[in-house]
């Protein structure tokens, strides 16, 4: 009986808008039949094995073959050419290789050339529109062909570094770098990320258009060095993305006998769990908090991460020689650095040092470990275990992880980092 109530609405709603679905679907049909010879699956392929090692979507925006996609559709290609090439299909299955042009690391753009371009381009359009706006999306999910979808622009974010548009498009892996475009045709976000549950985000037209300016301009050009440009472009975005959270105040809360940086922006989240388990000798409370807006450098390596944890432990009995073995434990065992999967060809070995430290009039045991990407060598990777050592039968431990930055901005954190955290008996 339910069933039957809900065919029967939907064959009301139906009837009684019609124009609506058939307007949207004519829409669709025309706009992708319009581009599709201006849309291309684009391929960052092995020289060893001339097999793909990441797939995504281009669209032309030029008649002399400029292609728009994604950094991180191309990053193999950009930063270990000698290893990697740029392979893009066209809509009838011919194939070109494509070189790089330009990029913009941060916003996740790139911008290729091909020789033989389609005599179709995509016209850019402008990304700000009102919430609720019918949107189409258009890129190869999965590798399994070109397909159109429809949704709605949702605006940009609120908590993110990086501005990002959120939308309601059902995006799928190999649909990054294609375009999304208006009811007009015109482009107005290019796919970037995949939220889930019908959520995606693209990257605002205007960060495409600033770095369709420099090309135009002869920005970059083929002899400037794509790793010195990575570099230039993070460090920038640095000196406003620490420099911003630097100069002003923290947000802080009480977590077991201290006072400890939270929420330090916005854009961070925290999680807490209890810990409390009468099984074990201890009780240990956590506190997560960390940003999402790290940036992608290449499958392995990420930069401008920043996550710090928290544990109050408390001893159910008094045992300070075993309290103070598990502290050694927390400091100078695991993981030490938890955020890519970096191996030896990306980044140096961490170069470790402990010491003890009054912080918050309390000694502390702190662990440092730092290590330095190999081709980004201005920036560095930093995890900072530490546990307070006043009291024989409770401790905080802290872990802190920064990732991709500066030595100067790293230190700054850090140098901050300490001083917010207070003793609060």
């Amino acid at each position: 009986m339910a069933k039957f109530f809900i065919l029967i609405l939907t064959l009301i709603f139906f009837a009684i808008h019609p124009a609506r679905a058939e307007v949207s679907s004519s829409l669709a049909e025309s706009h992708f039949k319009k581009y599709l010879s201006a849309l291309y699956q684009v391929e960052s392929v092995s020289v060893q094995s001339n097999k793909k090692n990441s797939v995504g979507t281009g669209f032309q925006i030029s008649p002399q073959g400029h292609i728009v996609t994604n950094y991180h559709v191309v990053a193999d290609s950009i930063i270990s050419p000698e290893s990697f090439h740029i392979r893009v299909f066209m809509s009838d299955g011919s194939e070109q290789t494509a070189g790089i042009v330009n990029f913009d690391v941060v916003h996740d753009l790139a911008i290729i050339q091909i020789k033989s371009p389609s005599a179709v381009i995509f016209p850019l359009g402008s990304s700000e529109m009102s919430n609720g706006k019918k949107i189409f999306s258009i890129g190869n999910p999965l590798d399994l062909g070109m397909t159109i979808m429809e949704g709605l622009s949702n605006g940009y974010m609120d908590k993110t570094l990086y501005k990002k548009m959120l939308t309601t498009l059902s995006l799928n892996h190999g649909m990054s770098g294609g375009p999304t475009i208006d009811e007009d045709g015109s482009v107005v976000g290019v796919n970037v990320a995949i939220a889930g549950n019908a959520l995606s985000f693209l990257v605002p037209i205007e960060f495409l258009e600033e770095l369709w300016q420099k090309v135009q301009a002869g920005g970059r050009g083929a002899s400037a060095s794509s790793t010195y440009q990575i570099e230039k472009q993070l460090i920038a975005q640095e000196d406003l993305y620490i420099g911003s959270m630097l100069g002003r105040p923290w947000e802080k809360q009480r977590f077991g006998d201290f006072i400890v940086p939270s929420a330090i922006s916005k854009e961070f989240t925290c999680w807490g769990s209890p810990g409390d388990n009468v099984a074990v000798w201890i009780t240990e409370p956590s506190l997560q908090c960390e940003i999402k807006d790290d940036l992608y450098i290449s499958s392995s390596v990420s930069a401008h991460a920043v996550s710090f944890n928290y544990s109050w432990i408390q001893s159910r009995e008094y045992d300070p020689f075993r309290f103070y073995y598990l502290a050694d434990l927390r400091v100078s065992s695991g993981y030490r650095f938890e955020l890519d999967s970096a191996g030896e060809k990306d980044v140096e070995n961490f170069k470790c040092r402990s010491d003890i430290v009054n912080i918050a009039h309390n000694p502390f045991w702190v662990s440092t470990c730092t290590r330095q990407l190999k081709k980004l060598t201005q920036l560095y990777d930093v995890n900072v275990r530490m546990a307070s050592l006043g009291e024989p039968r409770e401790m905080l431990v802290v872990e802190l992880t920064l990732g991709g930055l500066t030595q100067a901005s790293i230190k700054a954190f850090l140098d901050k980092f300490y001083r917010e955290i207070q003793w609060q008996k």
